[in-house]
């Protein structure tokens, strides 16, 4: 089933290939938009000038809160304007307001990756900047919840790329039982893998979001919101749950590394393109190498760490199954 080093220098050029377009969102990860800033000097310029360090000392608090399980809060981090400074790449205005001695707007912070990791690395903070599988995104509510079911959908932004949790919101309706068989089709057309369905649940003033992963692996329970007074709120708290879920499923907590051979099985090329895309972007994977592709299947080497157990959950929300028979490991789209 392997072949031999005829396909391997195609899949080393797919490698690079798919390397680029697997990091084409880290500048939204790293940007950090509607910061509200308040500024007062002597004279507008220096009112600015105040109002933009100010727009970046805050953003950086919101990326390592966005970054980290704890904000960093317990590991010395400083966050002077130099140091703010220092690791940001530009300020983008999304709105502004001038006057003689005030500036007031909304700001958008862009900061730079190779930096701000390379900081949190010197502070031994944990962290995880790779997103997770992006996802079609499927909100749904029970007849209980009669117009509001509607609105429910509209609460929703259409996609949210700079999120740890990237999604695209689907645009068919779905009832809060669809299962992977239902959602599939669109899922595949918006170029996912799995479809995050995100029930509404409580009642008017006491919302909750129930929040379940379908993929061909199968239906994943991730959890369940607290109780929240409108819509947008739900959708606030229920993005958050998918966030930390994931920052908890990937942030590396272990010093054990495991280094292991497997074969992967796929139908055709787009399908290896995808799960190795799935793989290289795994934050519990690295020192990945093929070492042979066939037109159904490759052999692969890598190092994981953590338990088995964890690479298994993380495959499972690739959409992709790990199993480790007595032949050795087998990664599969599904079961």
């Amino acid at each position: 089933m392997i072949a031999t080093i005829r396909t391997f220098l195609l899949a080393l050029m797919t490698i690079l290939i798919g390397t680029g377009l697997a990091s084409a969102d880290q500048r939204a990860v790293y940007t950090i938009t509607d910061i509200e800033v308040d500024a007062r000097a002597e004279t507008a310029r220096e009112a600015e000038q105040r109002a933009f360090t100010e727009a970046k000392v805050k953003g950086l608090r919101r990326l390592v809160a966005k970054l980290t399980l704890d904000g960093g809060s317990t590991a010395g981090l400083s966050y002077d304007a130099a140091t703010a400074n220092y690791l940001s790449a530009a300020v983008d205005v999304l709105s502004e307001q001038r006057s003689a001695n005030r500036y007031r707007g909304e700001l958008s912070v862009v900061f730079i990756p190779s930096r701000v990791t390379q900081w949190l690395d010197q502070a031994r903070v944990r962290y995880v900047d790779t997103q997770s599988e992006p996802s079609l995104l499927v909100p749904t509510a029970g007849a209980t919840f009669g117009s509001n079911a509607d609105a429910w959908r509209r609460a929703w932004p259409d996609a949210n790329r700079g999120s740890l949790t990237p999604y695209i919101k689907g645009l068919a309706l779905y009832d809060d039982a669809a299962g992977w068989g239902e959602v599939s089709s669109e899922t595949t057309a918006v170029g996912a893998r799995i479809a995050i369905r995100a029930d509404l649940i409580g009642a008017p003033g006491a919302y909750g979001v129930r929040l379940t992963r379908l993929s061909p692996s199968g239906t994943t329970t991730i959890g369940t919101t607290g109780s929240v007074a409108t819509l947008e709120d739900a959708v606030a708290a229920a993005t958050a749950y998918l966030e930390l879920d994931h920052k908890r499923a990937s942030i590396v907590t272990s010093n054990v590394r495991t280094s292991k051979t497997a074969t992967v099985l796929f139908s055709n090329i787009q399908e290896w393109n995808r799960m190795r895309s799935g793989l290289l972007n795994s934050p519990l994977v690295s020192d990945f190498w093929i070492d042979g592709v066939s037109r159904d299947g490759a052999l692969i080497s890598f190092t994981y760490a953590g338990e088995q157990s964890r690479l298994e959950s993380d495959m499972a929300r690739r959409g992709m199954s790990l199993d480790a028979g007595r032949d050795g490991w087998v990664i599969r789209t599904g079961r």
